[in-house]
């Protein structure tokens, strides 16, 4: 089941070490859905999709569980 969802956006540049340009740009927007299993409140999974001016992402990982472990 869906546990939270957070909305986030982020514009901001950076310095790169060596390359082409002196400076680069960092923008998109961001949507975090926290997932947790109704049978298992400690086993958590969040996806994060990302939108760029230039394309999309997403990922997903499992947070650190307060057991140390996973049971299911």
């Amino acid at each position: 089941m869906i546990k939270n969802v957070v909305k986030t956006a982020k514009d901001t540049t950076w310095k790169p070490v060596y390359g082409e340009r002196s400076l680069i740009r960092d923008h998109y927007n961001q949507l975090e859905i926290q997932l947790q299993k109704p049978d298992a409140p400690d086993y958590a999974l969040h996806v994060i999709f990302r939108a760029y001016d230039s394309g999309i992402a997403f990922r997903y990982f499992f947070p650190e569980q307060p057991t140390g472990c996973i049971t299911a």
